[in-house]
């Protein structure tokens, strides 16, 4: 079997990942859960580490060919953010941004509807 990189994604993203070739990569399984609450079509996989690292992306580019980076908005997460969009080499990678600290408390305060209708345009715009 295939070896992957740590993080945490399911069967089914990984089979919609391998068929539609793009993925979303959040920080936490939190952020992931609260991501797929708003898009339960796109593979979303939690790296848990800091940064991409060296096996997550190669993953992801053998893979992917339009990444969306849904880290959280403190130092930590904008450093991962910025580092993740320099090294990936893939067609497009997409900076998603909300209006919280992190995907998972802007879901919980805003709700599952009000979230979507925010980052919806940000990510149809690739689609």
């Amino acid at each position: 079997g295939e070896h992957l990189p740590i993080c945490y994604t399911s069967s089914r993203d990984l089979a919609i990942l391998y068929a539609n070739s793009r993925v979303v990569l959040t920080e936490g399984v939190f952020d992931r859960i609260a991501f797929k609450r708003c898009f339960p079509d796109l593979p979303v996989i939690a790296r848990l580490s800091k940064g991409v690292g060296t096996s997550l992306r190669k993953f992801i580019e053998r893979y992917a060919k339009i990444v969306f980076l849904a880290f959280d908005r403190d130092i930590a997460g904008e450093q991962g953010t910025n580092k993740s969009a320099a090294i990936l080499q893939v067609d497009s990678v997409i900076r998603v941004s909300f209006a919280a600290k992190d995907l998972a408390q802007f879901v919980e305060s805003r709700g599952i509807s009000a979230a979507r209708r925010f980052l919806l345009p940000q990510i149809e715009s690739v689609l």
